[in-house]
């Protein structure tokens, strides 16, 4: 075998340590020395070995040195799990899309096999990813998009809507992909509407970049804020609501509407909270919360 360029040996060691090492499976420059010469039939000697991963190390590659090397990944153990549970637990993927996903991020961080099977997280849609794909695409490239959209019947299959008799045909300027109670949501602007519609990625079908461009907004889009006003991923204008709301289960509001909120006539138990929100998404959070909030008025 040829001998290895400089630039194959440093692959060669990194790609060692990305495969087989790991916090609890470390290995010194004797033994990466003894695995490169096992893979490509040349002796290296071990100091060889420790200068190249020196230099790795500078240049930002994620390896441990404390006398034995380990490859640490691109993620802490925290973003890793965050990751892996969302793409476990979230909704909208299909099974395999979940699996697939995790194991694709474990071979990133070089971590090996999953912490924990997938489960079904509700229906999903073999559709989603690709969905997702095109949708970025579109807008990076400032193009609209035409698609057919649906929703789940009791078989579980998507039925898309229909008009006369011929499946019904969304034409759209996306704006922007939010993720909101675990589903992913595309911004956009929809046929003649003159408001914002959002839209289940995992419900959209036939997705087709077309040639015209995306028309811009009269203002930028605060994606942030949009979801925060739309708690329940409803269309409609924002209106500012006076709620009366228990000091103690104001957990409930900072989940649903954010930090950007104003507090008014505090007491000792209870306070004003004026907050922002379309009517529909009011009504559901009042449906649910109402034991310890009261609406006082729409201003």
């Amino acid at each position: 075998m040829a001998k290895l360029s400089n630039v194959q040996r440093l692959f060669g060691i990194l790609e060692i340590l990305r495969t087989e090492t790991d916090a609890a499976h470390r290995l010194d420059a004797k033994e990466i020395a003894q695995r490169l010469c096992e893979r490509y039939g040349e002796a290296i000697d071990p100091r060889s070995i420790r200068r190249a991963i020196d230099e790795m190390i500078l240049c930002g590659c994620p390896i441990s040195n404390d006398g034995k090397y380990y490859y640490k990944g691109f993620f802490s153990n925290g973003e890793m799990a965050y990751l892996c549970n969302a793409a476990r637990f979230g909704t909208g993927l299909s099974h395999n899309d979940r699996e697939t996903l995790i194991r694709k991020l474990c071979v990133l961080q070089g971590s090996g096999t999953p912490s924990a099977p997938c489960t079904d997280a509700g229906i999903g849609s073999p559709l989603f990813m690709e969905n997702l794909g095109i949708v970025e695409d579109a807008m990076q490239a400032g193009r609209q998009i035409t698609f057919h959209y649906g929703y789940f019947d009791v078989d579980g299959v998507l039925k898309l809507f229909e008009r006369g008799n011929a499946l019904k045909v969304y034409n759209a300027h996306p704006y922007g992909v939010v993720m909101a109670n675990g589903r992913h949501y595309m911004i956009a602007k929809v046929n003649r509407h003159i408001q914002l519609s959002h839209y289940r990625i995992d419900r959209m079908a036939d997705i087709h970049k077309r040639k015209g461009k995306i028309r811009p907004l009269e203002r930028d889009i605060d994606l942030d804020q949009y979801v925060k006003a739309h708690a329940y991923m409803y269309s409609g204008v924002v209106n500012t609501y006076r709620l009366r709301v228990r000091r103690k289960n104001l957990n409930d509001v900072f989940d649903w509407f954010g930090q950007e909120i104003t507090f008014e006539n505090i007491t000792g138990d209870a306070t004003d909270v004026l907050v922002h929100s379309d009517k529909s998404s009011m009504q559901f959070w009042l449906q649910r919360y109402g034991k310890n909030a009261t609406l006082i008025e729409e201003e």
